[in-house]
This record gives structure tokens, C-alpha cells and sequence, in this order.
């Protein structure tokens, strides 16, 4: 069976974009759904130029990107990238 080629930056930074992308739609839902605006554009910005898969363990490297909840260990997930950015209410103690 053939293995499959190790992602290079060229593939994060085409993940990166679509997740961004996925999450301007959301936003966009949510802000027809709530009539205003759920996140500020320079977010979205940010998380353009931020290379995600380098803060992850080299395992999880390859799931930075896609919209779903991610490891951290002791049996919880971390949240999906669209609750952080649309989370508004008070700082988690």
C-alpha cells in the first residue's frame, strides 16, 4: 500500500484559507440570524497569517484546520475554531 505524501506549507496554507473562508460563512449566517456583527474582520486577518499546524504536536499537525473540536487530553476536546471567534460573554476564570 502506498503511503500518503507528508503535507508541505503550500497544503497548510491552502487549509488555512479554507478555514478561514468557512468560518467568514458561518459568521455570515450568524450575523443574518442575530443582525450584527458576530466577528471583527481583523480576526479573520490574524488567523490568515497564523500557522496553526506549528502550535499543535507534530500528530495532530494535519487536523489544525478543519472545523472540529481538537484533543488536549484527559478526555476533553479543545473548541472548534467558530465557537472561540463567536464566543461574546464574560472570560472563562
Amino acid at each position: 500500500m502506498d503511503r500518503m505524501k507528508a503535507m508541505n506549507e503550500m497544503h497548510f496554507a491552502i487549509l488555512r484559507r479554507h478555514m478561514v473562508e468557512v468560518i467568514g460563512i458561518h459568521t455570515d449566517l450568524i450575523r443574518e440570524e442575530l443582525g450584527n456583527a458576530v466577528l471583527d474582520e481583523r480576526i479573520l486577518r490574524v488567523m490568515l497569517r497564523i500557522p496553526r499546524h506549528l502550535l499543535m504536536p507534530e500528530p495532530f499537525a494535519d487536523v489544525a484546520y478543519p472545523d472540529m473540536p481538537l484533543p488536549i487530553g484527559a478526555q476533553q476536546d479543545d473548541f472548534a475554531a467558530v465557537d472561540v471567534c463567536a464566543y461574546d460573554g464574560p472570560p472563562c476564570s
